[in-house]
C-alpha cells in the first residue's frame, strides 16, 4: 500500500479484506508513505503477519513493486492516482475502485472493487494470484503506462496552457494585431493607438472585431492605464466603444503559444513606432499587413 491513512486513502478496508484470508500468515504487507508505526486500529487485523512501515526511495519502490502480489490502493479520492501507473509500470497489478480520477489512469488494467466493500477487496486478493488474470493485468498495466510519458504529459498540459491563453485573448471571428513601441512617449503610442481603434470601431464588423495589443515591452499596469486614458479621450469625442470592438492586451508569451496563436490573427496593422524587435522574434512575415 502507498500513502496509508485513516482518510480518503480509505487503508481500513484493506485490512479489514485481508483478515478474510485464509492465507494471510503467508504475506507480509508493506505500507510506504505514511508514518513509521501500525496505527492501533489495524493491528488485530494483521495478527501472525509482519506489517512493513517504511519510507522508500523511488529506487527502492520500484524494488517493491517489483516483488509485490499486487498494489492494493482503495482510494476515495484522487487528483491523479500515480501509484497506480508507479505499479503498472513495474509489471505490478494493482486493486484499486473507480473513483475520482483513478479509471481515466488505470483504464482496463486494474482489478475494481467497490470502496466499501471489505468481502469485493478479499476476493479481489484472491484472484490477483491466479496465474491468467495475473498475466493478463500485468501485460495490461505494462501497455497503459506506456500511455503516460513525462513527454506525452507535457505536452498535453502545454496544450492546455495555450488555450487558456487564448481564452484571456477574447479572440473573436476578426483578430487583428498592433506591436506599439511602448518605450516611445506616452503621447505618441496614445495617438497611435486612439488611431487605429478610431478607425475600427467604425467598421461595419466592429462587433465581430478584437483588436490585439502588444505590450511584451511594456508593464501591464502602464498599458492599461494609457488604453483606458484613450478610452476616456474617444468618450469624450461621444465614440463608445464598449458595445463593439473586443480590445485584449496580449503579455509576454511563449514561442509555442505563439505558433498556436498567430494563425488565429487575420492580419497586422502597422504603427510608425513599432517593437521591432518583438517584430523579428514573433516571426510576422506571414501575416496579411495593413497600413
Amino acid at each position: 500500500m502507498v500513502g496509508a491513512s485513516t482518510g480518503y486513502k480509505n487503508t481500513n478496508l484493506f485490512f479489514e479484506a485481508f483478515v478474510k484470508l485464509s492465507s494471510r500468515n503467508g504475506f507480509d504487507i508493506v505500507c510506504t508513505g505514511s508514518g513509521s508505526v501500525l496505527a492501533p486500529e489495524w493491528r488485530t487485523y494483521t495478527s501472525g503477519s509482519t506489517v512493513h512501515m517504511l519510507q522508500l526511495s523511488d529506487e527502492e519502490l520500484v524494488v517493491a513493486y517489483s516483488g509485490a502480489i499486487a498494489l492494493v490502493y482503495p482510494s476515495k479520492y484522487e487528483g491523479f492516482g500515480l501509484p497506480t501507473l508507479e505499479a503498472m509500470a513495474c509489471a505490478c497489478p494493482v486493486i484499486t475502485c473507480e473513483n475520482a480520477s483513478i479509471p481515466e489512469v488505470a483504464g482496463e488494467a486494474a482489478i475494481y472493487i467497490n470502496d466499501n466493500d471489505p468481502e469485493e477487496l478479499a476476493n479481489a486478493l484472491c484472484d490477483v494470484q491466479k496465474p491468467a488474470i495475473r498475466e493478463l493485468l500485468v501485460n495490461r498495466g505494462i501497455e497503459q503506462a506506456k500511455k503516460f510519458t513525462w513527454s506525452s504529459t507535457a505536452k498535453t498540459v502545454n496544450s492546455v496552457l495555450i488555450e487558456t491563453t487564448m481564452q484571456a485573448l477574447n479572440l473573436r471571428e476578426i483578430n487583428l494585431i498592433v506591436f506599439p513601441d511602448w518605450r516611445q512617449p506616452e503621447e505618441v503610442i496614445a495617438e497611435e493607438l486612439e488611431k487605429v481603434i478610431v478607425t475600427l470601431a467604425a467598421k461595419d464588423d466592429a462587433q465581430y472585431t478584437t483588436l490585439l495589443i502588444d505590450i511584451s515591452n511594456s508593464d501591464g499596469d502602464y498599458a492599461e492605464m494609457l488604453l483606458s486614458a484613450v478610452s476616456m479621450s474617444l468618450l469624450m469625442q461621444d465614440l463608445d466603444i464598449s458595445n463593439g470592438l473586443e480590445i485584449s492586451l496580449v503579455p509576454q508569451l511563449g514561442n509555442m503559444q505563439w505558433e498556436a496563436f498567430l494563425p488565429r490573427v487575420k492580419a497586422r496593422i502597422s504603427l510608425e513606432c513599432e517593437n521591432k524587435d518583438q517584430l523579428v522574434a514573433v516571426k510576422v512575415e506571414n501575416l496579411l499587413f495593413l497600413n
